[in-house]
């Protein structure tokens, strides 16, 4: 397509130029932005975008993008840094402003605060750290490159005072334009788009992502077309399909080297059936590095070189895997997607720049696997939870079509806790717990965070004021198709309050929830917990001799209509002995925002059920 472009240059095969008076020059700063110190729109902003403007020009085929902000915080420094995602060719420049004793000094970017980094064939993406920012400084950036960006921004973390986009179209080059957001755009032609007085996104708890919901423009080529030449890439997904299939980052690299054809072989010669080598050939690459980029495309154009050096993006972690299982003839076939924190695939029109990642389907003894071995502490039978964003796309010679990515398993922890309470209110005993699932998944990962066993340790007690553990086991830590199983001792002194003769005994021990997340009145976006929970625990307590309940909870057993979300929660009393039964789910993975009063509410009466007390006193 560069070629193609290329020629449209030297032929004078241009766009037409458009007319319109840019809102912003770069480099032209007037002393009023330096001199301002809040936003008023906005007085809690760190930092503002005073103007951000595109332009698409068609006698040179190069996007101009100007960005001016101006930093008014501390925690505003942060806005100082900017990553622009470029070609090969890109032109940069950048100036910093400040006031200085009622004289304006700039600070021009060096090629020293630019860090380039390629992430596939000619694609770059570009680091910027202006020089000089403090508080009240004013930053403009210029950065000028080749096409069309993928996306356009007319909302950002901070506000926008002005944010405009001209896109002109042509005969040459057809693209759509995607809308996404919130927030409506203050004035939109067919070619120029102004959006004023922005307000900053604000994340939601338990959002699915930003990008589903920021006010934006996506942009995707469908197809180009010059005399005789024509080339569709995103009319339908099965002209996407067949462009990715053709592709020397994707469809052609699917080739092998003597080191890959090894390894297939031991994996046969080792495993008695197909989902025997299945599994092994997942375990074999989930051992390899995954530099954290999510890209569809792969690095290099031969998976040889990232079987050798063991690391790769996830398409070359994950295509090499297909192309082992493709070698030993048991059909694979590859689904390509957008991860949660890059947004859904649109149900409607086809995206080449919204799928950044891929994965295996495969079939095997009337089962069906969705393999990801990008991540280390996830069983082949589960999608990691970055996967887990509706729907991807099959790709096949024979067939294509929508792959549900839903979650197979709960979030499912389970524990018990075998407790004695002395008379000076110290709590000792033992607690087990055991991590199912999606649960095993998050306590591996959190776990391998910590630098060691004793670290772990630390941050538990960090959180649970008054908690000493000893002799901590955990069984199954890098057995991802078990249940984590952890066993410890504890000992905790801040879960009684003295009365003399009376005593509260508060049982929620380490589990407790301290805080609603679901504080705001009302609520923009659904709630998305990713996948069902399910959280049950059994806690047995052996009071004093001469001591009795004078009081305990009520018993709940709460719901949600329809059963979208349960609470149980019982206290009994046996002699001296105290057996609580408590079970939380949440039964639905998305709540919409019809669904978030009840939501709320729910989240409250769990925070009352979890802060009642048991009333104790010596008998008489």
């Amino acid at each position: 397509m560069k070629q193609l472009l290329l020629t449209l240059i030297i032929t004078g095969l241009l766009f037409p130029v458009f007319s319109q008076k840019a809102p912003i020059k770069f480099g032209k700063v007037e002393k009023k932005d330096l001199l301002m110190d809040v936003y008023e729109p906005d007085t809690s902003a760190p930092a503002v975008v005073l103007c951000e403007y595109g332009f698409f020009d068609g006698n040179d085929l190069d996007f101009n993008h100007i960005i001016r902000v101006k930093i008014l915080k501390n925690n505003g420094l942060q806005y100082a840094d900017w990553k622009f995602v470029t070609g090969n060719k890109a032109m940069i420049k950048g100036k910093t402003f400040n006031l200085v004793n009622g004289d304006i000094e700039v600070e021009k970017l060096s090629k020293s605060d630019i860090h380039r980094t390629r992430f596939h064939d000619a694609y770059y993406v570009q680091s910027i750290a202006m020089p000089a920012v403090k508080v009240g400084s004013v930053i403009d950036i210029q950065v000028t490159y080749p096409l069309i960006p993928s996306e356009w921004y007319f909302q950002r973390d901070i506000p926008v005072a002005h944010s405009e986009l001209i896109l002109t179209s042509n005969q040459y080059i057809a693209f759509r334009k995607n809308f996404f957001g919130l927030e409506y755009l203050t004035s939109s032609t067919d070619d120029r788009y102004i959006a004023k007085n922005m307000p900053a996104f604000k994340d939601e708890p338990y959002m699915s992502s930003k990008e589903n919901y920021i006010t934006k423009f996506e942009f995707d080529i469908l197809d180009i077309k010059i005399e005789n030449y024509y080339k569709a890439y995103t009319k339908s997904w099965e002209h996407l399909s067949e462009f990715l299939e053709k592709h020397d980052y994707f469809g052609l690299a699917l080739n092998s080297n003597y080191n890959i054809l090894q390894k297939i072989k031991e994996i046969e010669d080792n495993s008695s059936s197909e989902k025997e080598k299945i599994i092994a050939a997942y375990r074999e690459v989930q051992k390899m590095h995954f530099n954290d980029w999510h890209y569809l495309f792969t690095t290099e154009r031969s998976l040889g070189p990232v079987f050798d050096n063991k690391e790769g993006n996830s398409s070359d972690i994950n295509l090499l895997l297909y192309l082992m299982l493709d070698r030993m003839e048991l059909n694979p076939d590859i689904v390509v997607l957008s991860t949660r924190s890059n947004g859904m695939l649109s149900p409607v029109f086809p995206s080449l720049e919204r799928l950044n990642h891929c994965i295996v389907k495969i079939d095997v003894d009337d089962e069906t696997f969705l393999l990801d071995a990008t991540d280390h502490y996830t069983p082949y039978y589960l999608l990691p939870k970055k996967d887990l964003n509706g729907k991807g796309r099959l790709i096949n010679r024979k067939s294509s079509g929508w792959v549900d990515l839903f979650p197979q398993k709960k979030h499912t922890t389970k524990k018990l806790l075998r407790l004695e309470l002395s008379e000076d209110g110290v709590i000792k005993g033992t607690k087990s717990c055991v991590y199912e699932d999606y649960s095993a998944i998050e306590f591996r990962s959190n776990f391998a965070g910590f630098e060691n066993r004793d670290a772990f340790i630390q941050s538990l007690l960090k959180s649970n004021p008054g908690l000493s553990i000893s002799d901590l086991k955990i069984e199954n830590l890098s057995e991802n198709e078990l249940p984590v199983k952890l066993n410890c001792e504890l000992e905790i002194t801040e879960k009684t309050m003295d009365l003399g003769s009376e005593m509260y005994l508060f049982p929620f021990l380490c589990e407790q929830i301290t805080e609603n997340p679901f504080e705001t009145p009302y609520r923009k976006t659904p709630v998305d917990f990713i996948y069902q929970i399910e959280d049950g625990m059994t806690v047995s307590i052996q009071i004093p001799e001469g001591w009795e309940v004078a009081e305990a909870p009520q018993p709940v057993n709460m719901s949600l209509p329809g059963n979208a979300a349960s609470v149980l929660c019982q206290v009994a009393a046996f002699g001296n002995t105290i057996n609580m039964t408590y079970r939380f789910m949440m039964n639905q993975t998305l709540y919409t925002k019809d669904q978030y009063p009840d939501l709320k509410a729910f989240y409250e009466q769990v925070l009352k059920i979890q802060e009642q007390p048991i009333l104790l006193k010596k008998a008489e």
